[in-house]
């Protein structure tokens, strides 16, 4: 993997089931079918290492009663409607909670059991993240650079 400067301002990276692309401020993460759920939680550990104040809104489908255990388990509900026998619960996932984090990788990796799977995480702009996330996740799992856009110099 080639070495990055800091004034790097988007990377893309790919592994066989997961692409990552990180721009200022968002974090997209796709996980083909095929993503162990080792390759899950070490990416999402990987990206806390980094920044704990990142979080992403995931949407499950569940009985009213595993509502509480997703609150249990760290995650926020910010909102639940019925949909037939159902719910559809969006729910906030913030990566300050281990509990939390690990809930999440179970929910990707379940889903995962239908179809591929993306989410979506946020930071607030402005904060250093790109640079360090792009060195963590060099480390946490082999990946391929597809690419690379950096900032350009400007000159006063």
């Amino acid at each position: 993997m080639p070495h990055l400067p800091e004034r790097v301002e988007s990377f893309e990276l790919n592994t066989a089931f997961v692409n990552v692309q990180c721009t200022l401020g968002k974090l997209t993460i796709w996980f083909g079918r095929q993503a162990s759920m080792r390759t899950i939680l070490n990416l999402l550990y990987a990206i806390t290492r980094v920044k704990t104040s990142i979080f992403c809104e995931i949407e499950i489908n569940c009985p009213y009663e595993k509502i509480a255990y997703y609150e249990s388990h760290g995650l926020l509900v910010a909102s639940y409607a019925r949909v037939g026998r159902m719910y559809k619960v969006n729910l906030i996932v913030q990566f300050t909670n281990p509990l939390a984090i690990h809930t999440l990788a179970e929910a990707i990796f379940s889903s995962l059991k239908k179809s591929s799977a993306t989410i979506v995480l946020y930071w607030l702009q402005g904060e250093p993240v790109i640079y360090p996330l792009y060195r963590e996740l060099s480390i946490a799992e082999s990946w391929e650079s597809k690419s690379i856009k950096y900032r350009e110099e400007i000159e006063e």
